[in-house]
């Protein structure tokens, strides 16, 4: 007996619930197939569940790791600028590694801009761990849907 077969519309009638391939579905049957495996062998399965494991560890691993020092050390040295006697950029080279640095004191930018930062790329920063779940479970989903990675679910912690 199927746990749930229909759902109700807008109109309020029972629709049934179809898979992508049109027959009806339940969620009985979701659940034992996926508790099955989709009927992998038992040797596809042990590598399943290794794969599934290391990948366990693995996030583990990187999450309880140690921060190495020179990734939040900032800019070592910033770019040379030459100025005029009155002050005015002449010219700025590329530092050694290509490109123009200078150091920023975080107390100096605009709160308009952290603030639209976080609304771009993670508007629920402050109320993860780090790891947004939900961003997770859609970015999955939507994945699912178009059978190739479309989208992640990457946080400005991660």
């Amino acid at each position: 007996m199927a746990l749930f077969t229909s759902w109700r519309g807008l109109s309020g009638r029972a629709v049934p619930v179809r898979g992508l391939s049109g027959r009806a579905i339940s969620v009985r049957g979701l659940v034992g197939r996926a508790l099955r495996l989709g009927g992998l062998s038992g040797r596809a399965r042990c590598v399943l569940g290794g794969a599934a494991l290391m990948l366990v560890v693995a996030a583990i691993w990187i999450r309880c790791a140690p921060v190495p020092a020179d990734l939040l050390g900032g800019v070592a040295e910033p770019s040379t600028v030459i100025l005029d006697r009155h002050g005015q950029v002449l010219y700025e080279p590329l530092g050694d590694g290509g490109s123009r640095t200078r150091p920023i004191d975080p107390d100096r930018l605009p709160p308009v801009l952290a603030s639209a930062t976080l609304a771009a790329e993670d508007r629920r920063f402050y109320s993860h761990t780090g790891v947004d779940p939900i961003a997770l479970v859609r970015a999955a989903r939507q994945d699912l849907v178009e059978g190739q990675i479309v989208e992640g679910g990457s946080t400005i912690t991660q």
